[in-house]
């Protein structure tokens, strides 16, 4: 969804109330004696002493207090904050479903109903309903991801009745609209421009990549979790199939009360606020299932480090740790964690700009479980002292030896950043959609973690990291530089497939000599069939990659990759070129391409100069028939058919053990000459001699040796 806003939006209230804390900001940086205590020190004293923490934030109210909960006999939870300052009120709703939650054949069905849910509940269509906000002067607009979806308006704070009515009929009691669905099919298939598959990306998809043959994801690798691999705005099929009992079903199931968790801040009248809420939100009955974010992990214990190298220039440095079985407390103690890593290594790495974009440092939580992401690139030669300055900064975290200063400063930077950032109802709410929606992990209240990083000393995070923090459940990853010239690289790559291509033809492919033959007929193939072929046979050689890739990702992850060593990468890289270049050599080595009849054998030639090779005696057969005959016949159980053509005949050639099912320009004639020389191998062999090279010459199917 697009955001809605109008010519009236509070927006620009906001934006000169900006300007005049910007001013004011500059003023203090220009001349602070105007707005200093001139009795404080004294005109001729200095300060040495550290501007700590607790000194600057004493007096000070965190964003985070005074925030209320209301829990309804529904299951609804309901957070208000009240910020009399504040020129608008905000609301927004967060619900633990999201593109992971799609049934099967209806990928998208959880971005398609946030889309529908903008129709309101009384026959509006979009327009209409959010033409009723556009007119107050507000916005809105919602989100939907793999885990969850969101919902939030915006109004100036006049309108708040207005708010929590228009913010119901938005959310419950919805009756989905057949000619509404299909208005909204098309605004989400123009969303992100969905198309029809094309055939290459049918191909890519059940044969180049299919989906068993993709990496299993790090939450199911780390600590077992079954990730779903969704689309999260579906595809076009799956969009144009779904239709209004389908939104309706998934809304009924997963939309109810019990599910929901809002957020009401800004500059609400809060005697008045709490009996309108419980006037529309208490009497919502409470529908389908109620949603579990929970699940159990099974740790796979080790450390792993993995090296990889690329053409790109600096070094990549990421560090991810895995925290399962996550509590309250564990939320917040990851959130200090991460922010306080995230002040540190960017100010101290940045100096000397040796990390060249900052390093990011992030926390996740999946069902439970969390995991802490620290990534960096570093410029060449700076690279070994960035990875050892991070290293240093946790093990100092963890072991509670960083200096006091030190992390009293960080822990300042920590605070001022939550009272500059969290001084609006905009970002107060965002914490709701960000985390503390989940009610299986957060309770029924907002923790305040402006205190609790206030109250937090080095110690206690140094304790929690100890038993938290697991050397043996994180993922190193290193990206160096290449240390030979890109294009060398690729060079040394394309001779080993070629090399492979020469060893594979010369030795696992025996040539034939065609000037010692004397009787030689092509088989033949239609276009279509030869279209197909070509098909079929792209598919199977990536099939078969495929099926390599897969049996040698163990190989890759937990012993290549684990070792700093180009070359050795480089030659498993190489080596696998070559097994592949192999395989795709040998699979045309299966399709018939000539029919060779030999003075005292037949064989039947394929691409890439592999032949089978027959003796006369081992035919039982040989007749044209069509291929219906050949396909409702025993004979076809043990036969290689290679003619498909429903219309012509085609040569069929019985063996003992298997058949042949071809086409030539001249069946009839390659019919009698096979049983020809099968009569003439059969007499010789019960004569004691060989009558067959003089039979050649008065033979009058002979023709010249062909190449």
């Amino acid at each position: 969804m697009h955001p809605n806003s109008s010519s009236h939006s509070p927006v620009h209230k906001r934006l000169l109330s900006l300007m005049a804390r910007g001013l004011f900001a500059l003023l203090l940086l220009v001349s602070p004696q105007l707005f200093a205590d001139a009795g404080a020190l004294g005109p001729d004293t200095e300060s040495n002493e550290p501007q700590t923490l607790v000194s600057s934030h004493e007096n000070v109210e965190s964003p985070f207090a005074n925030i209320e909960s209301w829990r309804y006999p529904n299951g609804l939870q309901v957070y208000f904050k009240a910020m009399p300052k504040s020129e608008i009120v905000t609301f927004r709703m967060t619900l633990p479903v999201g593109g992971w939650h799609d049934p099967e054949n209806r990928t998208g069905l959880a971005h398609f109903t946030e889309h529908m849910l903008f129709t309101g509940s009384k026959g509006y269509n979009k327009a209409e309903f959010e033409k009723l906000v556009d007119d107050r002067g507000g916005q809105n607009n919602a989100s939907t991801t793999v885990k969850r979806t969101d919902y939030w308006l915006e109004l100036p704070d006049h309108e708040w009745e207005f708010g929590i009515d228009w913010f119901g009929q938005l959310l419950f009691d919805h009756q989905f609209i057949e000619e509404h669905v299909k208005e909204e099919r098309r605004a989400v298939i123009l969303e992100r421009d969905l198309k029809p598959e094309t055939p290459l990306e049918i191909i890519n998809r059940w044969f180049i990549n299919p989906e068993w043959s993709r990496q299993k994801d790090e939450w199911t690798q780390m600590l077992g979790l079954e990730i779903p691999h969704q689309r999260l705005i579906g595809t076009w099929d799956d969009v144009r199939a779904t239709e209004t009992k389908d939104i309706q079903a998934f809304y009924d199931r997963y939309y109810g009360p019990q599910n929901m968790t809002i957020m009401l801040a800004g500059n609400f009248p809060r005697d008045k606020v709490k009996a309108y809420v419980d006037k529309h939100f208490a009497s919502i009955e409470p529908h389908g299932e109620h949603i579990q974010t929970y699940a159990a992990a099974k740790p796979n214990f080790g450390e792993r480090r993995q090296f990889n190298f690329s053409s790109r220039r600096g070094h990549v440095h990421e560090l991810r740790h895995y925290i399962p079985d996550m509590d309250r407390n564990d939320v917040q103690w990851l959130w200090l964690l991460r922010t306080l890593l995230y002040n540190d290594l960017n100010t101290e790495l940045r100096k000397n700009r040796q990390a060249t974009y900052g390093v990011d440092v992030s926390f996740h939580i999946v069902q439970g479980h969390g995991r802490l992401i620290s990534n960096g690139n570093f410029d060449p030669g700076f690279e070994e002292e960035a990875f050892a300055y991070i290293e240093k900064i946790y093990q100092q975290l963890r072991e509670g030896t960083m200096p006091a200063e030190q992390f009293e400063t960080l822990r300042k930077k920590v605070l001022d950043a939550l009272l500059l950032d969290h001084h609006t109802p905009w970002s107060i709410s965002g914490w709701v959609s960000s985390i503390f929606y989940d009610r299986n992990l957060m309770g029924d209240s907002i923790p305040d973690l402006y205190q609790f990083a206030k109250d937090a000393t080095q110690e206690e995070l140094a304790s929690w990291m100890q038993s938290n923090i697991q050397n043996d459940l994180s993922i190193t990853r290193t990206l160096r530089p290449s240390p030979i010239w890109p294009l060398a690289n690729m060079g040394i790559m394309i001779a080993i497939i070629l090399l492979s291509f020469s060893l594979g033809r010369r030795f696992l492919i025996s040539p034939l000599d065609l000037h010692q033959h004397l009787y030689v007929r092509k088989v033949l193939y239609g276009p279509v069939v030869s279209i197909l072929g070509c098909i079929a046979f792209i598919c199977i050689s990536f099939l078969l990659i495929q099926a390599m890739a897969v049996s040698a990702q163990y190989i890759q992850l937990h012993i290549v990759s684990s070792i700093d060593s180009f070359w050795l990468n480089t030659a498993w890289d190489m080596l696998l070129a070559a097994l592949a270049t192999i395989v795709i050599l040998n699979i045309p080595a299966r399709i018939p391409r000539k029919l060779i009849l030999a003075p005292d054998h037949w064989r039947v030639k394929c691409l890439s100069y592999r032949s089978s090779i027959y003796a006369y005696e081992e035919i039982r057969d040989a007749q044209e028939k069509h291929l219906f005959q050949v396909m409702f016949s025993w004979k076809a159980f043990p036969c290689r058919i290679f003619h498909w053509g429903l219309f012509s005949k085609g040569l069929l050639i019985q063996l003992e053990s298997s058949s042949y099912f071809i086409q030539t320009r001249e069946n009839e004639d390659v019919i009698a000459e096979l049983m020809r020389r099968k009569k003439a191998q059969y007499s010789d062999k019960n004569q004691g001699g060989t009558n067959t090279e003089k039979s050649e010459k008065k033979s009058t199917l002979y023709i010249a040796p062909a190449a």
